[in-house]
């Protein structure tokens, strides 16, 4: 048991140094300032718009839903969650905007956060197949290097939390639904807190695994259907209070206004 505890503490520092190695590798010494945000709007990538919305959200009154965020444009200003800014960090960093800097952002924090979940939840998932310490930090170095992952990580901020995916592989490896219902349900909020596109891939493998309960481990479908209601109510319960219902249902569906109120067009 001492040994395993020494292994688990060299592991958490190693994942640590190495995400901080990480972050100061794509960002430089120069750009890792909370308070610099040149690099930002250096090129044509969308952490623009990201940092954009945060800022009108930022410097905005609360409003409920807490995401709303309408000075953000004619149209356009509807929720923090539709300028794709991280929701979760958002709304936690506008509740302290009081005590930091005014040209504050944190991205730089958010890209360390995904570096440091992304070598941890990677390592879980390998260790669970191997059982071989050396070889799943090994591995978990590949996660962080994976192309998927670096290349959405410098145009769509939101989107470098891949490791929201490695630990629902976890969840679906190591524990039964039974022992890990509250651990679902957080799991699919967090996601919704992040980025939309987490949370729609994590249903999907949600509903096929209470499906092969049903199907394969008999598991009751009355129950079953209990859980999927639970789950789906209290997603919808935060999605309304963070703000995705500020727009209609088809506004989101790859439309993009024209000037002026009411003209859309279809994104090519």
């Amino acid at each position: 048991m001492f040994k395993k505890n020494i292994f688990l503490n060299i592991n958490y520092i190693f994942f640590f140094f190495v995400a901080l190695f990480s972050t100061f590798f794509i960002f430089g010494f120069d750009f890792i300032s909370i308070t610099n945000t040149q690099w930002i709007h250096n090129d044509s990538s969308d952490i623009s718009q990201v940092h954009i919305g945060w800022y009108f959200f930022k410097n905005d009154i609360w409003r409920f839903p807490l995401g709303s965020n309408p000075n953000y444009g004619d149209e356009i200003g509807n929720s923090i969650i539709f300028s794709d800014s991280i929701p979760i960090l958002a709304l936690f960093f506008k509740f302290i905007s009081p005590i930091m800097p005014e040209n504050f952002h944190y991205f730089s924090i958010w890209y360390f956060i995904c570096f440091l979940l992304q070598l941890y939840f990677s390592y879980k998932v390998l260790f669970y197949f191997t059982n071989n310490n050396n070889f799943s930090l090994l591995g978990s170095l590949f996660f962080l290097i994976a192309p998927i992952f670096i290349v959405r990580m410098s145009w769509h901020p939101a989107l470098a939390g891949q490791w929201i995916l490695l630990l629902t592989i976890h969840l679906c490896l190591t524990k039964s639904y039974k022992d890990s219902k509250l651990s679902w349900i957080f799991t699919i909020i967090l996601s919704s807190l992040i980025q939309w596109y987490f949370t729609v891939t994590i249903l999907i493998i949600f509903i096929l695994l209470r499906a092969f309960d049903v199907l394969i481990h008999k598991e009751k479908l009355l129950q079953t259907i209990k859980d999927l209601m639970i789950t789906f109510l209290c997603l919808l319960f935060v999605m309304y209070v963070v703000g995705y219902f500020e727009v209609r249902a088809v506004d989101g569906l790859g439309l993009k206004m024209k000037p002026g109120p009411g003209f859309y067009q279809i994104l090519n």
